[in-house]
């Protein structure tokens, strides 16, 4: 979000430091008369009522992000930010970032089944790369998804791995810019395919596979715009998805019957039984 990159861009902006051995140029304090005049922000009138008590939130209106006003008040506030940090020092101060993050880097690995599972970047890739290997060492591992191939600019991210219990499938998540918003997908693990299923709007899901691999619990929240945008986040319910079959198909198993409250599933470790753990917010 445009917020996100002025934040971002105040941070590199004040960041000063040596650079291969020289000292970057700090910017000078600017005097009273030459300090930039910030965007003003509108005071509202909203005031909300907490047990008797009033309470009034000015700046609400700020939490509309896509409001003509929000949008017009984050592009003054990026536009004042990058009149101050483009320039010389940022550029070395990227150049020196760059170095320090590019170096090989792994994750521990996990065993699923006979197989094992870790990822790996190299060190400038945008995304790890997701590999399957069968012993705990790495030996002779290939990859089972490169998230780098999703999109040229490396925006799409792998967002969350389900294994069944036997290691043959793969129930993933993908997400695209940073969003929570995410699309879970099926591969088989032999042969690096996709199965047709796709679950759409499956933001922040928890997901439990049955031991026979026919399907999986998940929950989710409502399909974006069926429910007010204030409530995207709430009203989580427990679907069950058959293998190869369609969403529209999936049996809705419980409601909490709170909209606040969400229920993710997890499977015993015998196979017997589903539970449900509870949470609010």
């Amino acid at each position: 979000m445009k917020q996100s990159k002025f934040l971002v861009a105040l941070l590199v902006g004040f960041t000063v430091g040596c650079v291969n051995g020289r000292t970057l140029q700090q910017p000078e304090l600017a005097s009273p008369s030459t300090r930039p005049t910030y965007p003003a922000a509108k005071s509202g009138d909203t005031v909300d009522q907490y047990h008797g008590t009033a309470i009034a939130d000015p700046y609400r209106w700020l939490e509309d992000a896509e409001s003509p006003d929000t949008q017009a008040f984050v592009d003054a506030q990026n536009k004042l930010v990058r009149a101050f940090v483009d320039g010389p020092t940022r550029d070395q101060i990227k150049a020196r970032l760059t170095d320090l993050i590019n170096y090989p880097r792994f994750s521990p690995p996990r065993k699923e089944g006979d197989q094992y599972f870790f990822t790996e970047n190299e060190g400038l890739q945008n995304q790890s790369v997701l590999y399957v290997a069968r012993t705990s060492d790495g030996q002779e591992a290939r990859v089972l998804i490169d998230p780098n191939s999703f999109s040229k600019d490396g925006t799409i991210a792998l967002s969350g791995t389900t294994y069944t219990d036997d290691g043959s499938l793969l129930a993933y998540g993908v997400s695209s810019g940073g969003s929570d918003q995410k699309e879970i997908r099926v591969r088989e693990i032999a042969t690096g395919n996709d199965r047709p299923d796709v679950i759409k709007f499956a933001k922040f899901a928890s997901i439990a596979w049955k031991r026979d691999n026919s399907g999986f619990w998940y929950n989710r929240y409502p399909t974006p715009g069926t429910v007010a945008k204030e409530d995207g986040a709430r009203f989580n319910k427990l679907f069950w998805h058959t293998i190869g079959t369609d969403q529209e198909q999936d049996k809705m198993l419980f409601d909490p019957g709170d909209k606040e409250l969400s229920a993710s599933p997890q499977v015993t470790d015998d196979g017997e039984y589903l539970l449900l753990y509870l949470s609010r917010g």
